[in-house]
């Protein structure tokens, strides 16, 4: 569910950032979208995590250490 509402935050903030922000800086721009390509990134790990340590100690300690790092 976490997963489920960063991303849709994540796309909410790129269509902002495409659309509402066309008076900023090239440079804010470039920054903006990376911000949020990063939390599109981490909203697919939120989703794939549950997936990943279904089954497997080793996947789940894996993807533990890959989201607080």
């Amino acid at each position: 569910m976490a997963g489920g509402l960063s991303g849709a935050l994540s796309v909410a903030l790129g269509a902002y950032g495409a659309h509402g922000m066309r008076h900023k800086s090239e440079n804010f721009n470039i920054s903006f979208d990376t911000g949020v390509r990063y939390q599109m990134i981490h909203s697919l790990l939120l989703m794939v995590t549950p997936i990943i340590c279904a089954n497997h100690k080793r996947g789940a300690n894996v993807a533990g250490g890959l989201l607080t790092t």
